[in-house]
Order: C-alpha cells, then structure tokens, then sequence
C-alpha cells in the first residue's frame, strides 16, 4: 500500500495500524531500497479475517487523515 499521502513514514503507518487497529504490517523498506512509501499486508488468511482487517484499517487510517471511515 502507497502511504504517501499520509505524510508519515511507513513505519509510523505501522506502529499505528497495530496500536489503533490490531493489523500488523511492514515497511516496504524491509523489501528494498526503494520500497520506502509502501506498507506490505499479508493476504494469507480468510476472507472474513480479511474483511475485518480491511475495516480495521480503514476506521484507524480515517482517524488520523480526517476523513470519514465509510467510503
């Protein structure tokens, strides 16, 4: 995932999406040198633990970029 435009760094992206929403990810740093703006989920699980990460990440990400949760 870009996060570019959320202005903070992949991983404050991460430490927050655990924090505040329970989903682990990784700084697409860890890939290479230019995986810098990209956040890495793993997909390897159920659609309904899918389903309920997407929304985690979703509540969470509105928090702090002042949009509406819902889209």
């Amino acid at each position: 995932v870009n996060i570019t435009e959320t202005g903070i760094s992949a991983e404050e992206v991460c430490r927050i999406m655990v924090e505040e929403a329970g989903v682990a990810g990784i700084p697409g740093a860890a890939f290479g040198p230019t995986g810098g703006e990209f956040v890495r989920f793993s997909f390897a699980s159920s659609n309904s633990t899918l389903h309920e990460a997407v929304e985690r990440i979703k509540k969470a990400s509105a928090a702090w970029q002042g949009a509406p949760a819902t889209r």
